[in-house]
């Protein structure tokens, strides 16, 4: 039978962990919060946690935002390294909300900001179907995922920096993925725009044509002008138009 005396030592027992994990968090002892959410009702308190951190966040600039989640982290991924060591799968809102956060990092520039570790986080939640934190009410996380990469791999372009491998990493793993048909559009666009810099003319063929077949009057690929530039370096070079199959998987218009 559970007493008021039982339920208020739960409740204080509670209250304990969290107030233990609080500061472990505070001083950046990634080794405690890691001992400290070995339970179920650690990590629970860990959650909270990071709830707490995520009001915190809404309030602060961009820059200062940048400072806190590079501090917080170093400690939470302590709890996710742990995770992904120990195989075992369930809903586990740090990880997804760590993947998050390496990308905000990694568009901002911060030395914290990290393609590769993102990349295997990203995988990882794709993988195991994580969902996305409340806030993100129209994306799956691969739809997520993939749109944020495109938007790094972008920016990456304008900087005259090579987007890959993560870009093709992402590209390569997108017929597994439920995307909308536009992700799909924009990747091969995106393929073919750089196969193009880079004087692939055949390749570059294909990717803007399945792009220009994705295309659709709410999400227009426009490479016609691109295309045709193309076509007209193959036919310099007396190179056939290579065949195209519209492989690209049927998916979500929206």
């Amino acid at each position: 039978m559970t007493t008021p005396a039982r339920l208020w030592a739960e409740r204080k027992r509670k209250e304990r962990e969290q107030a233990q994990t609080r500061a472990a968090i505070e001083s950046a002892d990634a080794k405690a919060v890691t001992e400290l959410t070995t339970t179920a009702t650690g990590f629970e308190s860990l959650c909270m946690n990071l709830e707490q951190d995520l009001v915190l966040l809404s309030g602060k600039s961009l820059e200062e935002k940048a400072a806190l989640k590079s501090e917080r982290f170093k400690v939470y991924m302590a709890h996710v390294i742990e995770y992904m060591n120990q195989g075992e799968v369930y809903a586990n809102p740090v990880l997804v909300e760590m993947m998050i956060w390496c990308f905000d990092l990694l568009m901002a520039k911060h030395p914290a900001g990290n393609a590769v570790l993102f990349e295997k986080l990203a995988m990882q939640c794709v993988d195991e179907g994580q969902k996305l934190p409340a806030r993100f009410t129209s994306k799956n996380i691969a739809t997520f995922v993939a749109d944020s990469v495109m938007q790094w791999a972008l920016q990456q372009v304008k900087l005259k920096h090579s987007p890959d491998p993560l870009f093709t990493n992402v590209f390569n793993a997108l017929p597994t993925w439920t995307v909308p048909q536009a992700v799909l559009m924009k990747y091969h666009k995106l393929a073919g725009q750089l196969a193009t810099d880079n004087g692939e003319w055949e390749v570059a063929f294909v990717q803007l044509t399945k792009a220009d077949l994705l295309s659709t009057p709410k999400h227009p690929a426009k490479v016609t002008t691109l295309k045709k530039q193309v076509v007209k370096e193959l036919e310099k070079q007396g190179i056939p138009l290579p065949s195209v199959d519209n492989d690209s998987k049927e998916a979500d218009t929206e």
